[in-house]
């Protein structure tokens, strides 16, 4: 969420934006919203929610949209099964918007 609210306030001090192991989110999300919305409820997994994962990031999308991006997907990741489609999502706008996308296949706590 820090990475992409920082480019938000500061985006000229911002070359590219870097997302590993993660999935980008949308204005409004919240960790935990987007466990919910890709049906694997934080309760599910014993999360506790704590104020930085149920609180809502505000950016503008379309400042963001402007900076170019990294993703580096896991393909082994440990949280494939929180956010599996939220991950589909990242592949899809990383072709959408041209972003430079690698896959690893590694697990994310190696």
């Amino acid at each position: 969420m820090v990475i992409t609210g920082t480019p938000d306030r500061m985006p000229e001090r911002i070359g590219r934006i870097v997302y590993i192991d993660s999935v980008v989110p949308k204005d409004g999300d919240s960790p935990f919203g987007i466990m919910e919305q890709c049906g694997a409820g934080y309760q599910k997994f014993g999360l506790v929610p704590d104020k930085p994962f149920v609180d809502t990031l505000a950016f503008d999308e379309e400042k963001i949209r402007t900076i170019p991006k990294t993703c580096i997907h896991y393909t082994k990741s440990e949280f494939l099964p929180v956010g599996k489609e939220a991950y589909a999502d990242v592949l899809k706008n990383a072709r959408r918007y041209h972003w430079t996308y690698y896959e690893l296949e590694c697990p994310s706590t190696a």
